[in-house]
């Protein structure tokens, strides 16, 4: 039985409003907007002809609480089509500066690209971030097929 991409979207929706019940102390519960994202395409050929987007306006924000996220964010993406994504986000305090971190979520913008996933895509990616100063954190993530830097700031 085929899922509908619209109900595979609803369906992630729901589960990730749904898991934004507490589950940190008001103490550790923050709260980051994500600014710029500056991309490296890795393709298989050096000869690539394909005209990525490599700064894609993003803007997100995300709803830390202990070692979850909760995600949204608007950005061109890297065939300049307008995307939004939702996305959860796991992470780990590697040291008193650095913390890693793993996502999964959806995205959409994709539709004209039938080599990608269509309308709606799933997608994961991992990532780190130097965490020393809340008012810049620059963050760097590989995606398949894709490093991204970052910068956020908490408060």
């Amino acid at each position: 039985m085929a899922i509908s991409k619209r109900k595979l979207m609803a369906s992630v929706a729901a589960v990730w409003a749904l898991s934004c019940a507490p589950m940190a102390t008001a103490s550790d519960t923050k709260f980051e907007i994500t600014y710029l994202a500056l991309t490296q395409h890795i393709e298989s050929g050096i000869n690539s002809t394909t005209d990525y987007n490599a700064n894609h306006k993003f803007i997100g924000l995300e709803y830390r609480a202990g070692k979850h996220g909760y995600a949204v964010a608007s950005f061109r993406n890297s065939f300049y089509e307008q995307s939004y994504l939702i996305d959860y986000a796991r992470y780990w305090k590697w040291s008193a500066n650095v913390e890693l971190s793993a996502r999964i979520g959806a995205v959409t913008g994709y539709e004209h690209h039938q080599d990608y996933c269509g309308k709606v895509c799933l997608f994961s990616s991992v990532g780190v971030a130097y965490t020393a100063n809340k008012n810049f954190i620059p963050k760097l993530s590989f995606a398949p097929g894709v490093f991204v830097l970052s910068f956020s700031i908490r408060f």
